[in-house]
C-alpha cells in the first residue's frame, strides 16, 4: 500500500484514514501539520506495508494545567502480535533499540538498565541524538525514562507499559502543544519501524 499524506484538522477527529497501514484516532484536534523535530528526520522511504503485527494505533494528545503552568502530553496505544519479552528487549537492548528507533543504519545506543542509569541513542547521519536516565525498570512490564535532545534544555518523561498484546506509550512534560504535536509525528515514525524489527526477531 502506498503511503498517503493527510492534513490533520480539528474537524477530522475522531476517525482517520490509514496512513501506511497505521490507523489514527485523535481525541482532540491538533494543528494541520504534525512535524517531528525536523522533517528531514522522517523515514526516507515508504512506511512499512500493512501487517497483522500492526493493527490500528490510537494517538491521544492531551493537556492539563498544573500550578506551575500548562503541561501537555501524548499517549500511544499500539498492538503487536509478539511476545511481551520481545517488546521489552526492543526498548532495553542497545542493538535492538538502535535497529528500529531511527532510519539510520549507523544509529548507536548505550543503555545502563537500572533506576538512575543513563541511556543514549545517536544517529550520526541524521545529526541527532537523545538521552536521559531511567526512572523505572520493571521487567518485562513497565519502563520509564527521561528524554532530552542533545543541545536542548527541555527534559520530558516517557513511560511504556508492555501489556502482553502490545504497548501503551506516554510522553509527557511538554511546555506547549506544538512541541507535543511534533513528537506525535516522531513516535509514529519510530513505532512504524518496530513491526519489521519484531518480524526479524521471530524468525531468528
Amino acid at each position: 500500500m502506498e503511503a498517503r499524506r493527510v492534513s490533520f484538522t480539528r474537524s477530522m477527529y475522531p476517525d482517520m484514514s490509514h496512513i501506511g497501514g497505521i490507523g489514527y484516532r485523535l481525541v482532540i484536534g491538533v494543528p494541520n501539520v504534525l512535524r517531528w523535530r525536523a522533517n528531514r528526520f522522517r523515514r526516507p522511504t515508504a512506511d512499512p506495508e500493512p501487517s497483522t503485527t500492526w493493527p490500528p494505533t490510537r494517538f491521544m494528545p492531551t493537556g492539563h494545567t498544573q500550578e506551575e503552568g500548562p503541561m501537555y502530553q501524548l499517549s500511544h496505544h499500539a498492538r503487536f502480535d509478539t511476545e511481551i519479552e520481545h517488546l521489552w528487549h526492543a526498548f532495553t537492548q542497545p542493538e535492538s533499540l538502535a535497529s528500529w528507533l531511527w532510519p539510520d543504519e549507523a544509529t548507536e545506543a548505550t543503555i545502563d538498565l537500572r533506576v538512575g542509569g543513563a541511556w543514549r541513542a545517536a544517529a550520526p547521519n541524521l545529526d541527532i541524538a537523545v538521552g536521559g536516565r531511567y526512572t523505572l525498570t520493571e521487567e518485562p512490564n513497565r519502563l520509564a525514562f527521561t528524554w532530552n535532545w542533545d543541545g536542548e534544555a527541555a527534559v520530558t518523561q516517557v513511560s511504556v507499559e508492555f501489556t502482553g498484546i502490545g504497548l501503551v506509550l506516554e510522553h509527557h512534560g511538554f511546555s506547549c502543544a506544538e512541541s507535543r504535536d511534533s513528537h506525535i509525528e516522531g513516535w509514529r515514525d519510530c513505532l512504524g519501524r518496530l513491526p519489521r524489527f519484531l518480524g526479524r526477531v521471530r524468525h531468528e
